[in-house]
């Protein structure tokens, strides 16, 4: 395979900017060439500028879907900035306690391999008092598909649970054979899995009391992390979070969400 022109790179890199909000920088140029190589012997492509045109004129979605996905980072742990779960059930579920109805509506924007979403439920489920008299409205989200059916499928290897206490994990996974281990369907039916892109309208009829979008933003120029913020301010209920990636902050300009912690925002309207 030649090597990836620099005017081809930015080419690529307007597509994925264009489809996800992604800004990728010129330094990312050799990971974007071994990412597209994968892609591209897969597909039986043989050069950029075929690739490019494809992709270009719209005629193949599935392979804009695919090119999506190989340009994606997915990097996700169970428990993941551990100070998060520690604020849901140090502040979050105390509010949830103190309100009238017991519907709780949590949405992983970003949840790549379903690590996040598990975590936030399982943290809610060992948390809440009679955790089965509360309407669990919960939703998880991701750019790519591959990372999705991964998410759906709940298999992850023993060292992915390494970060779970072994009560955990003894009470929400099965060994289905030597070193692979399967959420426990009871747990993975309370979430429903959809692909979703951010750039997208959100087509929500309900408001959510919590969204997680973390470590996604990086990602984003200022504008598009503006655009998004306000996406998620007019989603999210009155005195509802935000929370972000830890080494993620929001600018200081007025999005109209009051700072509660580092990473942590809440709507006040």
């Amino acid at each position: 395979m030649s090597e990836l022109s620099l005017q081809c790179f930015k080419q690529f890199a307007e597509i994925v900017y264009k489809n996800s909000g992604i800004h990728i920088r010129p330094d990312k140029k050799s990971l974007l060439q071994s990412r597209l190589t994968k892609l591209m012997r897969r597909e039986k492509i043989t050069d950029y500028k075929s690739l490019l045109e494809t992709l270009e004129s719209g005629r193949e979605p599935r392979l804009l879907t695919e090119f999506i996905d190989a340009v994606s980072t997915n990097v996700t742990r169970f428990f993941r900035e551990i100070q998060h779960f520690d604020f849901i059930r140090e502040r979050i579920i105390p509010e949830f306690l103190a309100q009238k109805n017991r519907e709780i509506r949590v949405w992983s924007a970003a949840c790549s391999s379903g690590q996040e979403p598990y975590s936030v439920l399982i943290h809610l489920l060992e948390n809440l008092p009679e955790p089965d008299s509360w309407n669990i409205q919960f939703l998880a989200t991701d750019i790519s598909t591959k990372v999705l059916k991964f998410a759906q499928n709940g298999i992850y290897s023993e060292e992915a649970l390494a970060e779970i206490r072994p009560d955990l994990k003894m009470k929400y996974f099965e060994e289905i054979e030597a070193g692979a281990f399967r959420i426990n369907p009871a747990l993975s039916e309370k979430i429903r899995f959809r692909h979703f892109n951010l750039m997208q309208p959100f087509p929500f009829r309900h408001k959510f009391d919590l969204v997680l979008c973390r470590n996604v933003m990086i990602y984003f120029d200022s504008l598009t992390q503006k655009q998004l913020v306000d996406k998620f301010k007019a989603c999210i209920k009155k005195d509802g979070y935000l929370i972000v990636g830890l080494s993620e902050a929001l600018s200081k300009s007025d999005h109209g969400l009051q700072f509660v912690k580092s990473s942590v925002y809440q709507v006040k309207r």
